[in-house]
């Protein structure tokens, strides 16, 4: 698995007024969950994408890509309000802290407790309990959501306006665990008959076949039949 990430656009947040501030904008890499990558690539268009992934392929059912836990990713232009609707969020949950809270529901606790016997009315101590816990349940949410944004930047891909024709044709699919697939689950092989001296698709065939006991249904394609024709 590689480790997701998304150039997002950064603003400020207050908490004393719960508004996010957009200030200037800066790049800033926004890290992410580990995440396994499929292309959704017909096979049409194999030979558009040689370039980036040479002509070795190895195709799967979409079906078990989707039982295994992937999804198409969202693309969105670099500089989309998209990716911004979403950066500024992230950033005002990171510089949440409920600590001030507890901080200050302390300090009252000290200065009454020595007078809590006086006090009939209202049970302040019992009240500063209650704001330390529900500070503790606010740390919690700000936490869960922040973590779930992180999983959620992790199917998110930008793009500039020179990449419609390569980042943006690939038809990503991701997922947030490893893909443990089995023979079941492959459609076709395909890899070059050679290149240069090297005699991939026959050494492949007598070879590495009876030595993994790929099963026969599996098509193994040569590049050349595939794309070249």
């Amino acid at each position: 698995m590689r480790r997701s990430s998304g150039r997002l656009l950064r603003g400020e947040s207050s908490l004393q007024t719960g508004r996010i501030k957009r200030t200037r904008t800066v790049h800033e890499a926004m890290p992410a969950a580990p995440v396994c990558c499929l292309a959704d690539i017909p096979v049409v268009h194999l030979g558009y994408h040689q370039h980036m992934y040479g002509k070795f392929a190895i195709g799967f059912h979409r079906s078990a890509a989707i039982h295994n836990g992937f999804n198409p990713i969202f693309y969105s232009p670099e500089y989309g309000e998209a990716v911004r609707s979403i950066c500024y969020p992230l950033y005002a949950l990171k510089g949440i802290d409920s600590g001030d809270i507890t901080r200050i529901a302390r300090e009252i606790d000290v200065a009454v407790r020595p007078f809590a016997n006086q006090i009939d009315s209202i049970d302040i101590l019992s009240t500063l309990q209650t704001i330390e816990d529900e500070a503790e349940t606010i740390d919690i949410f700000v936490k869960d959501a922040f973590d779930s944004l992180l999983k959620l930047v992790a199917y998110v891909k930008t793009f500039q306006e020179d990449e419609f024709g390569t980042l943006y044709c690939e038809r990503e699919w991701r997922s947030l665990k490893n893909f443990n697939f089995s023979y079941d689950d492959l459609a076709m092989i395909v890899l070059p008959r050679c290149d240069g001296k090297r005699q991939y698709f026959e050494e492949f065939v007598t070879k590495v076949v009876p030595r993994i006991k790929l099963p026969r249904r599996i098509p193994i394609v040569p590049w050349e039949d595939l794309v070249e024709h």
